[in-house]
């Protein structure tokens, strides 16, 4: 009897849901069977009749019986498996210590806070993990430690940092692809991850020394005062500078993170009101 007339078609399930489909085949076969060529193997595609070249073989098991025959159980997925690509989205949030109160005012005495108190602010992790059937790893290495450069799922330009990715990919024995999926890793900022605190910039003498306010000596104007509450506390420049703020480091015109159009490089789908 040919192997593929012992198919127990009674045992021949097919399950579908909105992750994906399973099946399950049974053979009955003899101990000497067991590893027949004709008989699946991992990253398979389903048998039939019906045509479903994405549900693949992903495990087998077999269970001996009496008279020497064994039953042999193969399980299919179409989950973690090549085929029409699919889009799951999870978000956590958190809180991370940042600094940035120098050049905030005690309340109490009304002078400059002039050290970092570690405070903590909400964050925001967005995870997006995709089936694909090919894969371009030079297009995850231009999107890492880049933000988003225009609208992307919602978020505004610059807010999401693409911080990790994770692919996993498996293979057949005969070396092919059976299985690729990948996920991105995005941290949410609601200011811009281009944006932190720049402290207040001090003020200096003639000769580039900082300038602290004093109450000895009345002919050094730039950093006398008469405020006992400011003596040994710095003097900040009278401009824009003097104040704390959240601004924009630049290097050569250049912002710490490039921007990236997450969608277009990374081939993500677009949601509604993205840019």
């Amino acid at each position: 009897m040919a192997l593929t007339d012992q198919l127990i078609p009674a045992t021949a399930t097919l399950h579908q849901d909105s992750k994906g489909m399973t099946g399950q085949v049974t053979y009955r076969v003899e101990e000497a069977d067991l590893f027949n060529p004709l008989l699946p193997t991992p990253g398979e595609v389903w048998p039939g009749p019906q045509a479903l070249p994405y549900l693949r073989c992903i495990e087998a098991n077999w269970t001996q019986g009496e008279c020497g025959w064994w039953t042999a159980v193969y399980e299919y997925s179409t989950e973690r498996q090549l085929g029409e690509e699919f889009i799951d989205v999870s978000v956590s949030g958190a809180v991370e210590n940042v600094d940035t109160t120098q050049g905030w005012t005690w309340k109490d005495v009304g002078t400059t806070v002039e050290i970092d108190i570690p405070t903590p602010v909400g964050v925001e992790v967005y995870e997006i993990t995709v089936r694909r059937e090919t894969l371009d790893y030079n297009a995850l290495r231009t999107a890492i430690n880049c933000v988003n450069d225009r609208v992307f799922h919602g978020y505004a330009a610059g807010t999401l940092l693409l911080e990790t990715y994770r692919v996993s990919q498996s293979y057949t024995l005969a070396g092919e692809t059976s299985s690729a999926q990948v996920s991105y890793s995005f941290k949410f900022s609601a200011r811009g991850h281009n944006t932190v605190w720049r402290p207040p910039l001090q003020d200096v003498d003639a000769d580039g020394n900082g300038l602290v306010y004093q109450n000895k000596d009345s002919t050094k104007a730039d950093s006398y005062t008469t405020n006992a509450a400011l003596v040994g506390a710095k003097v900040y420049v009278s401009s824009d500078a003097g104040v704390g703020a959240w601004d924009t480091p630049q290097l050569n015109g250049a912002n710490r993170y490039s921007e990236c159009d997450f969608a277009a490089t990374l081939g993500l789908p677009k949601n509604a009101g993205d840019g």
